[in-house]
């Protein structure tokens, strides 16, 4: 189904069998009567088709009749249980208020599952179901690049899943500021997210005495058949990341940064690209891929704003003092808070002057295959709001989610984020660290200072 931002079906093994294209049940009037054609196509179309369609990221297509009957039933339940479409957090208003959140109203489900309760009809044929394409930038000023043509390593012995990285030269003159930006796949059927991070080559890295711009070339110099490397972990293990201003999944179309605001990009700073690569079967195996990155950059923003990321558990595994999360329990929680002192010297240092508050924009949830739920909240003496909740962390399925108004943080108050994990998997205390294996409790915020 359509994703903000990334695709794939799980636990759809059951499909609907044996039905009736115009069958109604008795309480069902003919004028009340749910059909395909009227009530289910323009729902698929704009929810699902995105993905589900032919060439799509999604293991089959939903943009004809006899597909959505076929998967009626799994797709009730998905939709239901807030599987599909992919929008891992909760978009009821409890917590938070997000731009384009991808559930589903009440209404719509119960049109869903009305059609199926009512034998699936067909109603009476209209034109043919065409997914209308993701909306593109709607201006000229952009820096378009690609990635070089590549081939994954997909398949039965290495897994159907890759992230790799490719370092591009964006050829800025000077400082500039990212106000929107849009991806476009060279074959949609394989990229299953994409990220991209502009990475200072300069800057210490994560590993002692090595810049960043040494962990790269170290990092490339093990693939020199291919360009790139492998990077599970934002730029690659070792490399130190501190924005990460640009996140996409199929079906998201292009994406503004809020009126007047924007992200500083350092001309001396490399843009690196992670693209997660995913196979279905093994069709997909030996197709190549060349994706293309068009970036909205303005010379100057009214509001100079960052996309800055932490983690205390990472943090103090570098600070000499590590933290472990214990294993064999099926809930084990870590939490970590930022004030808005602490929030605001991290603008500083990026050269953005302080104010009285600051507000969240965007943020960007982030744990390993443990993960189980992630929460965030706003609290202080007058108040305790919940931010965020993700109450079914998928490892697959990660998005940078846009406040439809911002959230303030004032003076005296803290920004607070609580992970829990299932470790009952395994006996052994479950390390910090970029390896799937390992675990995070990582956090990406744009943030700008309050007018």
């Amino acid at each position: 189904m359509k994703s903000s931002h990334f695709a794939a079906w799980v636990v759809l093994a059951a499909c609907s069998c044996g039905h009736e294209d115009d069958a109604t049940s008795d309480d069902v009037t003919p004028e009340a009567r749910i059909t395909y054609y009227d009530d289910i196509a323009p729902l698929l179309n704009e929810r699902c088709a995105t993905c589900h369609t032919e060439g799509g990221i999604a293991p089959f297509s939903l943009t004809d009749l006899e597909a959505a009957q076929t998967w009626a039933s799994p797709s009730l339940m998905a939709i239901s249980e807030r599987r599909m479409p992919p929008w891992g957090a909760r978009a009821d208003g409890e917590c938070g208020e997000f731009i384009g959140a991808q559930w589903l109203t009440e209404s719509e489900i119960e049109t869903f599952a009305a059609w199926v309760d009512g034998g699936l009809a067909a109603g009476e044929p209209g034109p043919a179901l065409t997914p209308e394409p993701p909306l593109t930038l709607d201006v000229a000023d952009t820096v378009e690049m690609s990635t070089p043509p590549t081939v994954p390593e997909l398949g039965e012995d290495v897994g159907y899943d890759e992230y790799w990285c490719f370092r591009l030269d964006a050829g800025l003159a000077q400082d500039r500021f990212l106000t929107g930006y849009d991806i476009l796949p060279g074959n949609p059927s394989l990229v299953h997210h994409v990220v991209v991070m502009p990475v200072d080559p300069t800057v210490p890295s994560l590993l002692e005495e090595a810049s960043n711009g040494e962990v790269m070339a170290a990092l490339d110099a093990q693939s020199p058949d291919r360009p790139g490397w492998p990077c599970w972990s934002l730029a690659g293990p070792g490399v130190y990341v501190d924005s990460v201003p640009v996140s996409w999944a199929p079906g998201q179309g292009a994406v503004h940064y809020p009126e007047g605001t924007g992200v500083r990009i350092n001309a001396d700073s490399d843009i690196i690209v992670q693209v997660h690569y995913n196979a279905p079967d093994l069709s997909f195996v030996g197709q190549s891929d060349e994706t293309i990155v068009a970036l909205q950059l303005e010379d100057q923003v009214e509001r100079e704003g960052m996309f800055f990321v932490n983690d205390e558990l990472l943090n103090k595994m570098m600070s000499g003092a590590p933290e472990t999360i214990p294993g064999g329990m099926p809930s084990t929680s870590y939490r970590w808070a930022l004030t808005k002192d602490e929030i605001e010297q991290r603008l500083v240092r990026f050269g953005i002057a302080p104010s009285e508050s600051v507000e969240i924009l965007s943020i960007f949830p982030h744990m390993h295959e443990y993960g189980v739920n992630m929460q965030a909240e706003v609290s202080g003496t007058e108040r305790s709001e919940c931010i965020l909740d993700v109450p079914r962390w998928d490892f697959n399925w990660q998005f940078v989610y846009n406040y439809a108004r911002p959230v303030v943080v004032e003076a005296g108050e803290q920004f607070a984020v609580t992970c829990t994990w299932d470790t009952s998997s395994t006996t052994q205390d479950v390390n910090p660290g970029w390896g799937t294996e390992e675990e995070m409790c990582f956090f990406g915020l744009f943030v700008v200072p309050s007018q």
